[in-house]
């Protein structure tokens, strides 16, 4: 895939992959080293999921929309993710799985109420950056607040109302 990248023209920003050699150390640092144990989380692997996650959402919104039909595609799979994010959250706020760590919130397939909201809103960025579209945007919106919304996160809700309301305010007619 990078190779593609790197050939395509307009040609690929190579210094911009340079953020990504933290994650990638961070993670090969977790998982092959394994230096450090962190359990307060459940498990040593779930840390290490959770740090995958955010590093193939990088690496996909990094590199995707380097390319001709990039932003189509980025714009597709950011609002997939959010639906998916908020279905499993959903799901599990109906009584249909015990899926988080925390009694009483919602955390969908990512186990920690926390995470879920943070994965949200940094794809809406990404949407946001991609999709001139207003009200495409805003119907990812109203969903996406239902997901946070069964989080139960104060920080999440936060978060979420400080990059919308912005937005919002920024294309007021």
């Amino acid at each position: 895939l990078m190779l593609i990248i790197a050939f395509n023209r307009p040609s690929f920003c190579w210094p911009a992959l340079l953020p990504l050699g933290f994650l990638v150390a961070r993670v090969f640092d977790a998982v092959v080293l394994e230096r450090y144990s962190v359990v307060t989380l459940g498990t040593h692997q779930f840390y290490v999921m959770i740090m995958l996650a955010n590093l193939f959402v990088t690496v996909l919104f990094i590199l995707i929309p380097s390319t001709e039909r990039g932003m189509a595609t980025t714009r597709w799979l950011a609002t997939a993710i959010i639906v998916g994010c908020v279905a499993a959250n959903v799901y599990e706020w109906l009584g249909f799985a015990d899926l988080t760590r925390i009694p009483g919130r919602m955390s969908g397939y990512l186990e920690d109420p926390n995470q879920s909201p943070i994965l949200i809103c940094l794809l809406l960025g990404v949407l946001f950056t991609v999709n001139p579209n207003f009200w495409w945007n805003m119907a990812v919106v109203g969903v996406a607040t239902v997901g946070i919304a069964v989080t139960l996160g104060r920080s999440g809700m936060a978060v979420f109302a400080a990059m919308v309301l912005p937005y919002i305010a920024i294309h007021f007619r």
